[in-house]
C-alpha cells in the first residue's frame, strides 16, 4: 500500500469529517452519551484561538466549516500576495460557502476585486466584511482603513 501526502486543506477536510462523524455518533448513542455530544458541540464551538496553516492566529469559533473557511481564506491571501486575483476569488467562494459570515473571507475578497480594478465590486465586499468582525476592534480598524484606501483608489480613477 503506498502512501499518500495530502494538503494542508485535505488534512483539515479530513480532520472536519471526523469531528463531524464523532459527533454524529455520539448524538446517535442516546442516553448520557447526549451529554457527551453536546459537550463536544460546545467545545468545537467555543471561541478561542486558531493558527492556520500559514501560521495566523485567529479568534473566533472553531468549528470544522469555520476553520477550512479561514484556511481558504489564509491562502487567497497568499495568491493576492503574488497577484493572483482569479484563482483568489475562486477559493474566497469556497470559503464564504463554507462560512458566508467570514469578515476575513470578505476582506480578502475586497482585496481581490481592488487588485482587479473594480472599486464597486471591492466596496461592496468590504461592507460585508464590516458586518461581520465578531467584536474585534483590531479587525474592524483592518476593514475601516481598507474601506479608506478602496475610496481613495476609486477617486483617484
Amino acid at each position: 500500500m503506498g502512501s499518500r501526502s495530502f494538503s494542508g486543506a485535505s488534512s483539515l477536510a479530513l480532520a472536519a469529517l471526523a469531528l463531524l462523524a464523532a459527533g454524529l455518533v455520539a448524538g446517535c448513542a442516546g442516553g448520557g452519551m447526549q451529554t457527551s455530544a453536546s459537550s463536544t458541540r460546545q467545545e468545537v464551538d467555543r471561541p478561542e484561538r486558531v493558527e492556520t496553516s500559514s501560521g495566523s492566529e485567529i479568534t473566533g469559533r472553531r468549528g470544522p466549516r469555520v476553520v477550512a473557511s479561514l484556511e481558504l481564506a489564509s491562502k487567497a491571501a497568499g495568491l493576492l500576495d503574488r497577484g493572483r486575483p482569479d484563482e483568489a476569488i475562486r477559493v474566497l467562494e469556497r470559503a464564504l460557502g463554507l462560512n458566508p459570515e467570514s469578515a476575513r473571507a470578505y476582506y480578502q475578497m475586497a482585496r481581490a476585486w481592488k487588485q482587479k480594478g473594480d472599486f464597486s465590486q471591492a466596496l461592496e465586499y468590504n461592507r460585508m466584511a464590516a458586518m461581520y468582525p465578531a467584536g474585534d476592534r483590531e479587525w474592524a480598524e483592518k476593514i475601516r482603513d481598507q474601506r479608506r484606501r478602496i475610496l481613495e483608489r476609486k477617486g483617484a480613477d
